[in-house]
């Protein structure tokens, strides 16, 4: 069979609660969901475009449809409007939202097609005779080829479904199984991308043996020289973050200063672990060796700090490094690699993969690479896992954060407030470390809440190249769409939502927001929003404030701010998180201090300092007797 697919996308219709939840459903729902998460599967190994189209309809039923206004579905903010856990989409998958039967009701759904450009679809979901049906006749009707997956199609009127696809089968749809198109679809193990992978990672494995034969002494002496020339450009380095990614100038030169302490780590905090053997009794020794050659998987809000402060140790230790930047970071990565070439960097041994998503699957499932490095997001961090625990090869990951500040017991708060929205708002909240939530009194709500929005007025909002600016744009229009969308949801659930600032709501931009959620399961809580956003929750004890600072899947950092030190003793003590501190100022990561998350935040142990040496080296016991 052959689908002649061109450039294909995924539509997946409707797959949510009220739509599945029902008795007559078939398949029935269980198997409903288990079938389309195979097919979204699929289309996600493949790379192709995926858009997840669900019906939401206002609070009050007003717009939805006339046959169903007395008992609308899919209400917004409410658990029928939900999506199963399987099927959520991931970040760089589109959702977009429909009130009738077709997604072209939204003008954004074409929009989405042609800025994709996009000629062949696949369409999935709920239900076979209607939504489904409706959505593939549109796509025919605008010129597009259309693949409907029986199998991954749900319905509550088989007989009118299986009509409904002989009709279109005879016409203009073609009927694939999941089999079929996994066979058709382009492969990520067999893309272009995977083949510059190979590339680099045949120089990275040539190099490499070399570069671990050097002695400790000249890997000390590369790395000072490479310190020392981006030092020597440390503010074209900031300027190249700036234009990048959207980072105030403030915080990208903060970036570069940590990037500098991260090599001074490296040299003062590794190499002793490396210089000689640990002896364990008369002739019996334990020696560190390099893995081999290493992957980093690299974010975008850090794009030198996190890569130098995983390559110093790296190459410290011996290993090659192949390096996969992120895409929002092109001229921060050409600066990074200028620096390792300008100090002497023998070539080889550090290499750079493609900026995209198949270079990441592809380093990760190579058997050249010994180790990887990751950070980003929880799902894409599970993903990983799950293959590199297939290939048993060491994994260390930081997914983020959904921290929270607890306010308990602090007279005077004036600074407090003013240290918090800077905490909170500094880069848009694009920092993991970020304060999210902010825990307070129930009786205090008020008080601490005028306090935090006067602390607001004298926060410069502005564009990241002034000097004076905290909170700049988002990284990117689809970023703040993402949380205009999060915040429109929280509103029509009835979560309080203020947008503090005059500057305009539009494009990157998000102004500062504050959000008063009652509810600790309120996505708006459970989420990490990563943007200008910060939540308040309150509470009418200590332990009630720990367990909603607890209560959530992440586990980064907790802030306790008291003037009561047995308060900030039993927050630290109770704390589920890899850090605490004490006041709510940006924690000033040190780079000889252990950084890393528990729970869903972290996973494969703790980056920075001596802790690097156990990722990037092996350990060999000797018996010399």
């Amino acid at each position: 069979m052959t689908l002649e697919l061109g450039r294909a996308a995924l539509v997946l219709v409707d797959m949510q609660a009220d739509y599945l939840d029902v008795s007559n459903l078939e398949p029935a729902r269980a198997r409903a969901i288990n079938r389309a998460s195979a097919l979204l599967e699929t289309c996600r190994e493949a790379q192709l475009p995926i858009v997840h189209v669900h019906t939401e309809v206002a609070p009050d039923g007003r717009d939805a449809m006339p046959h169903r206004r007395a008992q609308p579905k899919c209400v917004a903010g409410t658990p029928g409007a939900g999506t199963p856990i399987e099927l959520e989409p991931r970040p760089h998958e589109h959702r977009t939202t429909k009130q009738f039967y077709s997604p072209f009701g939204n003008p954004e759904f074409a929009s989405w097609l042609i800025h994709h450009r996009i000629d062949t679809v696949i369409v999935a979901g709920a239900y076979t005779h209607a939504c489904v049906r409706q959505t593939a006749i549109d796509c025919y009707e605008r010129g597009l080829r259309v693949v409907v997956v029986p199998e991954a199609c749900a319905t509550n009127r088989p007989e009118h479904a299986a009509e409904s696809l002989a009709w279109m089968s005879e016409r203009f749809v073609t009927l694939a199984s999941i089999a079929e198109l996994a066979s058709e679809l382009p492969n990520a193990a067999n893309s272009v991308a995977p083949s510059a992978v190979e590339r680099a990672l045949a120089s990275a494995v040539a190099a490499q043996s070399t570069w671990a034969a050097r002695p400790l002494d000249e890997r000390i002496a590369f790395l000072a020289s490479w310190r020392t020339v981006i030092n020597e450009h440390r503010d074209a380095i900031a300027e190249a973050i700036v234009r990048d990614v959207r980072k105030p100038i403030r915080f990208a030169r903060d970036e570069v200063r940590r990037a500098l302490a991260h090599i001074d780590s490296a040299i003062d905090s590794c190499a002793p672990a490396l210089r000689e053997p640990e002896i364990i009794a008369p002739g019996i020794e334990a020696h560190r060796a390099p893995l081999g050659t290493v992957g980093l998987i690299m974010p975008w809000n850090n794009p030198i700090a996190l890569p130098v402060g995983n390559i110093a140790p790296a190459l410290l230790c011996g290993n090659a490094v192949v390096l996969k930047p992120s895409p929002f970071a092109p001229q921060s990565t050409a600066a990074l690699i200028a620096a390792l070439r300008d100090a002497g960097l023998p070539e080889g041994v550090v290499m750079l993969a493609p900026a995209d998503v198949p270079a990441s699957r592809a380093l990760t499932r190579h058997p050249d690479i010994r180790a990887i490095a990751f950070t980003g997001s929880i799902p894409a961090g599970r993903d990983i896992a799950r293959t590199c625990a297939e290939r048993l090869v060491p994994l260390r990951a930081e997914l983020g954060g959904n921290n929270a500040a607890i306010i308990w017991g602090v007279d005077d708060a004036t600074a407090l407030y003013r240290a918090l929205v800077h905490n909170g708002f500094g880069f848009a909240g694009q920092r993991c470390t970020a304060i999210r939530r902010v825990i307070v009194p129930r009786a205090e709500q008020s008080s601490i809440l005028a306090g935090l929005k006067s602390a607001l007025a004298d926060l410069a909002v502005g564009a990241p190249e002034d000097e004076d600016t905290v909170c700049g744009p988002l990284v990117s229009e689809a970023a703040a769409q993402r949380v205009r969308v999060e915040l429109s949801a929280a509103t029509a659930r009835g979560v309080r939502v203020e947008q503090l600032s005059t500057h305009p709501n539009e494009g990157r931009w998000i102004p500062p927001t504050i959000a008063v959620a009652g509810d600790p399961l309120d996505p708006l809580v459970q989420r990490e929003t990563f943007g200008p956003v910060l939540v308040i929750q309150t509470a009418d004890s200590i332990d009630e404030a720990i367990e909603l600072a607890n209560g959530v899947e992440q586990g980064l950092l907790i802030s306790v701010c008291s003037d009561d030190r047995s308060i900030v003793d039993r927050v630290t003590a109770a704390a589920s998180v890899g850090i605490v501190q004490s006041g709510a100022a940006s924690v000033p990561v040190h780079p000889d201090a252990p950084f890393g998350g528990w729970k869903a935040s972290g996973f494969g142990g703790a980056e920075h300092g001596r802790w690097d040496v156990d990722f990037y080296t092996r350990l060999q016991a000797r018996y010399l007797l």
